[in-house]
């Protein structure tokens, strides 16, 4: 199997994980990525599983924004 790894920064600190795993299992159903712009991301076409989501504050101020780590795995 091959795995994509994509970092998104600039998310939000109101934005919970649960919105941000929403978010790229509706893309991941699409079975397509595009640039989005509210996440300042640019994702390239992949389709696969998400096999791992990680959501971090990048400092730990209150309102700090987050960053998202999320691996795809798609079968060869």
């Amino acid at each position: 199997s091959e795995r994509s790894t994509v970092h998104v920064e600039g998310i939000a600190s109101a934005t919970t994980d649960k919105e941000v795993q929403d978010f790229f299992s509706f893309w991941y159903a699409m079975h397509a990525f595009q640039t989005i712009p509210c996440m300042n991301a640019r994702l390239t076409t992949y389709s696969g599983k998400i096999t791992h989501i990680s959501v971090t504050p990048v400092s730990g101020e209150a309102d700090a924004q987050k960053s998202a780590t999320v691996t795809f795995e798609k079968e060869a």
